[in-house]
């Protein structure tokens, strides 16, 4: 028998530059911005929320990703939450964002964690980038977290043609 050799390679982590932009143009700009000299500079980063909202397959959760990379090649840590934790992590202080995908599709439980990490970015500073398929009126969620999501950028993104 004779051995095989595989060409494997590992899929790269998230990249802002790496994104291709099209349609969403104005979500990467303003990520970017966030996430950019600025920050590196000394200027403070903005704790205002932002929330993506669009169609499947535009590109939201890639964007929540590279962002998180982004912060964390900074030395940042970032909070992540998705519908697949069925016990999200308390709210660390150490965190410098949150990132919340899929918000649309939050348990009660996870609403629960999500508004908390609103009320606790809020007050050591830190941003909340969140993601869903609607706008933030249109979400079935709890009150309170629907209102936290319309309080900042809200970035309308398109699937992309190609």
């Amino acid at each position: 028998m004779q051995q095989i050799a595989l060409d494997i390679a590992i899929t790269p982590a998230p990249n802002l530059d790496a994104f291709l932009a099209g349609p969403n143009a104005a979500a990467l700009d303003h990520l970017r911005l966030w996430v950019g000299d600025g920050a590196q500079s000394g200027q403070l980063r903005s704790p205002v929320p932002t929330y993506l909202w669009g169609e499947s397959a535009s590109g939201k959760s890639y964007l929540l990703k590279a962002v998180s990379e982004a912060l964390r090649a900074q030395g940042g840590e970032v909070g992540w939450l998705d519908p697949s934790m069925h016990e999200p992590p308390e709210f660390n202080p150490r965190w410098v964002a949150v990132m919340m995908d899929d918000v649309q599709a939050y348990s009660a439980v996870q609403q629960q964690a999500a508004f908390n990490y609103f009320i606790n970015a809020q007050t050591e500073q830190r941003w909340v980038l969140a993601a869903g398929s609607l706008p933030p009126a249109d979400l079935k969620l709890r009150d309170d977290l629907r209102t936290r999501l319309r309080l900042g950028a809200n970035v309308f993104c398109a699937a992309s043609a190609h």
